[in-house]
C-alpha cells in the first residue's frame, strides 16, 4: 500500500480555540449538555449554530447561551466580530 495517510489526533481539553485578529476566542465547555460560553475581548456580533445538515438552529448575540434545546449531537458555531469571523465544531450531549 502506497496510498498512506497520517493522521494527528490531539488530546481533548474540552476547549475549543480560534484565533479573530488580535485576540483568541475560546468555545467552552466542549461537549456540553446544557449552556456554551465564548471567553473573548471582542464584542460578539453573532454566534450562530449550524447542524450537520447547514441548518440554522440558534442565533444568538451574548456570550454565553442555552443549548438546552438542541438534540443530542455535532454542531458548528460561527462567530463573528468586527476583527472576522471563525467557526468551532462542539458536541452537545
Amino acid at each position: 500500500m502506497t496510498n498512506l495517510k497520517t493522521i494527528t489526533v490531539s488530546a481533548c481539553t474540552g476547549l475549543a480555540e480560534l484565533s479573530s485578529g488580535k485576540q483568541d476566542i475560546i468555545v467552552y465547555p466542549n461537549p456540553t449538555n446544557s449552556t456554551l460560553s465564548i471567553k473573548t475581548e471582542e464584542t460578539i456580533e453573532s454566534a450562530t449554530v449550524y447542524n450537520l445538515l447547514g441548518s440554522v438552529v440558534l442565533e444568538e448575540t451574548n456570550k454565553s447561551f442555552s443549548v438546552e434545546q438542541l438534540p443530542a449531537g455535532v454542531y458548528t458555531l460561527q462567530i463573528k466580530t468586527a476583527n472576522g469571523t471563525g467557526t468551532v465544531r462542539f458536541v452537545k450531549e
